[in-house]
């Protein structure tokens, strides 16, 4: 019986790169149909994905800059300003060991600056074991770098195995906007970066606390009450939620502490004492479990410190405008324009 495949989908098929769609069972092959293929390979997806970048109609700041500029409303430049970020991060720290001071901005009493670490992806082993690889545009353990979450159910599966994906983008309920993790280039430890990204040009005060409670752990999937205080997003349907995902996050971090976050922090909690007793206790980690990231055009520093087992930076809006320059600017501009 003859098919009709038109175009190159024969050199495509013949190199076992095109697939024609499988007919599932109870289903009547139709020869009339122009059955379409797909590509299934994921590392051909990756060299694809280069040879794209090589055009300039397909390039990934050419489609981000049409992107910005067809935007419907401020939801989508937001959407469109995390994808900017998880770029600038891929692009920065993809398939290579950067200084964290090169991309975000510092408190003056933090020293980690200087530490070189590089994106990775996780993915689970035959032997059940949670393994990091490469995460860059050419390499990785996924034909996608990121994946986005559309309810609690998928961020606890994401975490129990991210398949090799880099970057997850949490449902709206969760708090955070982007997460990734970066991996120490001398200790090889796991820091989880937790970013929350605010596109208003100005960041006053309220809007700096609310975007620090979005990535914190401990407010994860909190909502607040009419009382003014938080509250566990959908007790009934997500039973230990919460609880589910630090649970997670604490088998792929493990249990040593950053010994001057967690004497910082507690030390607010009850005495330098008491504080000095647990930790002498607990295996010591050289860097933070967190990496707690504000991003915003605005480009004055608020107060950055120590909290809650991590650091809270800034990423540097320079960085941004450098990588995607006139998209940068629509996306900033118009959402002023917006508010």
């Amino acid at each position: 019986m003859h098919i009709s495949i038109e175009g190159h989908m024969h050199d495509m098929i013949s190199l076992g790169v095109g697939h024609l769609k499988a007919v599932v069972r109870d289903q009547t092959f139709d020869p009339e149909i122009n059955y379409p293929v797909y590509i299934a390979e994921p590392l051909t997806i990756l060299t694809l994905s280069s040879l794209f970048e090589k055009r300039g109609l397909t390039e990934r700041k050419t489609w981000m800059v049409r992107s910005a500029a067809t935007a419907r409303d401020k939801s989508s430049l937001g959407s469109i300003y995390e994808e900017m970020i998880m770029f600038v991060l891929m692009d920065k720290f993809g398939g290579k060991f950067t200084r964290l001071d090169e991309v975000f901005h510092f408190g003056e009493s933090m020293s980690l600056g200087s530490r070189e670490v590089t994106l990775v992806s996780l993915a689970r082993s035959t032997g059940d074991e949670m393994a990091s690889c490469e995460a860059s545009w050419s390499a990785g353990g996924s034909d996608r770098f990121g994946f986005k979450a559309h309810s609690p159910d998928d961020v606890l599966a994401f975490l129990k195995d991210p398949k090799g994906k880099a970057f997850l983008l949490p449902d709206n309920h969760m708090g955070p906007d982007v997460i990734c993790f970066f991996q120490d280039k001398e200790t090889q430890e796991l820091i989880l970066v937790v970013l929350q990204a605010k596109s208003t040009p100005t960041l006053d005060s309220g809007t700096w606390l609310k975007a620090l409670n979005s990535v914190m752990p401990e407010f994860f999937y909190t909502v607040m009450r009419d009382d003014g205080k938080r509250g566990r997003y959908a007790p009934v349907t997500y039973p230990g939620l919460m609880e589910n995902v630090l649970g997670l996050l604490g088998e792929m971090l493990g249990p040593e502490e950053f010994k001057p976050v967690a004497s910082g922090y507690r030390a607010k909690l009850r005495s330098a004492t008491e504080a000095k007793r647990q930790l002498a206790s607990q295996p010591e980690r050289q860097t933070p479990k967190f990496i707690f990231v504000v991003a915003s055009p605005q480009n004055k520093q608020r107060h950055m410190e120590a909290v809650s087992g991590g650091i809270v930076v800034m990423l540097k809006s320079s960085i941004v405008k450098e990588y995607f320059g006139s998209a940068y600017d629509t996306v900033t501009t118009v959402t002023t324009g917006i508010l």
